[in-house]
């Protein structure tokens, strides 16, 4: 889950959820699990973020990365509707306002998806329509 500024800044530390089978990393890959220092990466049985990941963001991410005042923009996944989270993570009471995108309406509003996610699919297609074209030997994935 990354962190976009008002600014288009794109910050360094976000959190990252990992599908697992068991929800939990073991033992053997807590151990070599690469270790990023602008990481903080979680595990969960399906791949997608839950309340304790919610709160793992807001401590260990949101809020040593957000200034004094700021906005919090997030789209309408349930696990966010619980506002009680981000009150008990804000223990430095930093002024904050927080918005959540209308459900449907996260492919026109969100950052991520109008600045980010578009233009690196756009690429992409070019990429490969190139190879395509000229019947490149290169194997995209």
């Amino acid at each position: 889950m990354p962190i976009v500024s008002a600014a288009g800044v794109l910050e360094s530390l976000m959190l990252l959820v990992i599908q697992e089978p068991s929800g939990n990393f073991g033992p053997r890959i807590r151990k070599e699990l690469f270790k990023a220092p602008n990481l903080v990466v979680r595990a969960s049985k399906s791949g997608k973020m839950e309340k304790r990941h919610l709160a793992d963001f807001y401590c260990d991410v949101y809020f040593p990365t957000a200034g004094d005042n700021t906005a919090l923009l997030v789209d309408s996944w349930p696990v966010f509707a619980d506002i009680t989270l981000l009150d008990k993570a804000n223990i430095e009471k930093k002024e904050m306002d927080f918005a959540m995108i209308p459900a449907g309406t996260t492919g026109m509003i969100q950052p991520f998806d109008v600045y980010g996610f578009r233009p690196w699919k756009c690429f992409f297609r070019h990429i490969e329509d190139h190879v395509a074209l000229y019947d490149l030997p290169v194997v995209l994935h």
